[in-house]
Formats: C-alpha cells, sequence, structure tokens
C-alpha cells in the first residue's frame, strides 16, 4: 500500500513538471497560428478563479474576451505560469487585441509558426464565407437554438475542465459539474460569419461597411421604417451604441443580424437565440429604436458582406 502512494505521488509530481515544462518552454515572441477547425478561448485576466455561470440568461463567463477562429495568430508577449500564457492576437488587420490563453491550448490547437512571420500578421485579411454559407450559418443557429455565451464564437464547444478554477456568478451554476463554452453573444456571431473580419465587440460596428440608412433622434412614420426593412438583405445588420453620459458601458451597445425578412440576435437574458420573424420585423424594429433612443444613439444599417457590396456598385 506504501508503495502504490510513493508511485502515486511520483507520478503526480512528473505530470506536474511536464505542465511546467510545458509553458516555460514557450518564449517571448513565440508565434502560434490556430488549427484549422479549432477554437481558443481568450481571457481578459490571470486571475486564478475566474467568473461562469448558467442560468436563465443563457452561459455567463465575464472574464472571456473572445474565442479565437481558425487561422488567428498570436505572439506570445510572456509564460506568466502553468494556467496563463499572455498573448497578443491578430485576426485580421483591424482586429487584434490582447489576453490570456492556457497553455493547454498551444498543444491541442495551435501550430507553431516561424517568427519571421510576425511583421506580417498587421496585414492579415482573411475572407468571409460566401453568403450562402452565412445563411446556412445563420439557419443553423435556429435549428440547433444555439446559447446565448457571453464573450463566445463558437459553436462546437470548448472544454475548461480541469484547466481553470471557477467562482460562480450569482445565482448561477455550472450545469453537471461540467465547465464548457459554446454559443455566441450579439457582436458574436457577427464576428463568427465575417471569419474575423469584424470585431467581437460592439465597439466601432457602426463605422465598418456601407450605412444604408441611419435613425437619427426623431419619430419615422411607419411608411419610412417599412421602406427601410425593404433594402434590407440577409447579413445587414442593425447597431446602435451606449453613450457615454447615457450609460456605464461607453461603447457597448447591440447588433442584430438581419435574415429571411426577420431579425436574428443572441440577446441578454435570453439563454437561446432569438429570431424575430418576418411579420414581426416592423415590431421589432420598433423596439430596437426606443432602445437606441435611451442609449442616446443613432441606429446604423450596416452592409458589410462583400457580395453585396459588389451588388451595390
Amino acid at each position: 500500500m506504501k508503495s502504490m502512494k510513493k508511485i502515486s505521488a511520483v507520478a503526480i509530481l512528473t505530470i506536474a513538471c511536464l505542465r511546467v515544462a510545458c509553458w516555460c518552454s514557450v518564449e517571448k515572441d513565440d508565434v502560434f497560428a490556430v488549427k484549422a477547425d479549432c477554437y481558443v478561448p481568450v481571457f481578459i485576466t490571470q486571475h486564478p478563479s475566474l467568473t461562469y455561470g448558467i442560468g436563465t440568461e443563457g452561459v455567463i463567463c465575464y472574464d472571456l474576451d473572445t474565442v479565437l477562429l481558425p487561422g488567428t495568430i498570436i505572439r506570445v508577449i510572456k509564460p506568466v505560469d502553468e494556467r496563463n500564457i499572455r498573448i497578443e492576437y491578430f485576426t485580421s488587420n483591424t482586429v487584434t487585441g490582447i489576453g490570456f490563453i492556457h497553455p493547454d491550448f498551444l498543444k491541442t490547437s495551435m501550430e507553431s509558426l516561424p517568427t519571421n512571420l510576425l511583421g506580417s500578421m498587421y496585414a492579415r485579411t482573411p475572407s468571409p464565407p460566401p453568403l450562402r454559407e452565412v445563411r446556412r450559418i445563420l439557419q443553423r443557429c435556429i435549428d440547433e437554438n444555439v446559447p446565448f455565451c457571453y464573450g463566445a464564437n463558437n459553436f462546437e464547444k470548448i472544454d475548461l475542465n480541469g484547466k481553470y478554477e471557477f467562482n460562480r456568478v450569482g445565482e448561477l451554476s455550472e450545469q453537471n459539474g461540467k465547465y464548457e463554452l459554446r454559443g455566441f453573444d450579439c457582436s458574436g456571431i457577427l464576428h463568427f460569419i465575417s471569419n474575423g473580419l469584424l470585431p467581437h465587440c460592439t465597439k466601432g460596428l457602426d463605422v465598418y461597411g456601407k450605412r444604408i440608412f441611419v435613425f437619427s433622434q426623431r419619430r419615422y412614420s411607419a411608411k419610412e421604417k417599412k421602406a427601410v426593412l425593404t433594402i434590407m438583405k440577409d447579413s445587414d445588420y442593425v447597431v446602435f451604441l451606449h453613450r457615454s453620459d447615457k450609460h456605464e458601458f461607453s461603447g457597448s451597445g447591440h447588433v442584430l443580424l438581419f435574415y429571411n425578412g426577420g431579425f436574428l440576435e443572441f440577446k441578454w437574458k435570453e439563454p437561446n437565440v432569438f429570431y424575430t420573424p418576418r411579420e414581426k420585423a416592423l415590431d421589432k424594429l420598433d423596439s430596437v429604436l426606443k432602445d437606441a433612443e435611451t442609449a442616446g444613439s443613432n441606429l446604423y444599417i450596416i452592409r458589410w458582406h462583400p457580395e453585396l457590396l459588389q451588388e451595390d456598385l
């Protein structure tokens, strides 16, 4: 019995040493890329205990910044500890950021690249999928009743068990002891269908692509609003931003995608995707206009997909 305990202790120590060796062998300015069909969560903190919960508001992981898409390039800033590597990520030439990833993802979901590629990262411009594929993705969200997940932008589950410790959020709890990420938030779905061309945040979404209409701070007739709906096409999006003197989260806001004559959104306090059909699209537009007015923002109708922009020429 004593020998079994001794073997177990040695095994545990060996595993621990291997884990330490893994993250310690990573050096500043090492370059990696996310493999095809792999997704890597990036967190805003290196705190040992992350916020997490599942409940009527969907999956909440406030410390999640984004989920890196396949092809995203990262530069190691600094190995921190056995749970955190501080990195800079380059999803596109306009979508970059800094955060923390778990060392395990370097081994399972990423491939090493030559460091001389560092300079070319800033010029990376991914192409969004064809419009027919975008439609298929949006329909999949509806068919699978994909969950709301704060900070996420992925269909497949990402298992976080054994990688982090978690602090439950309010009355929310983990589901069957499993900590995983799957789903989208309001700008996460737009980030996903654009293949990273558009940012995973609402800030700045009012200046991307082409503004096909702007609802300013005045009253619009039903006829005017219906006219705007008739010019909208699948993948166009609606966005408003909270003004700094109106809301504590300056720059945040909400995004809805136009699809099949209606609106698709991943909405706070809705546990799953929320779709407004064509026959209720005008009512939804009225509701969003009120939200924009409360936020002190114009409501922007944006066309971004290259196929539609080409048609407009």
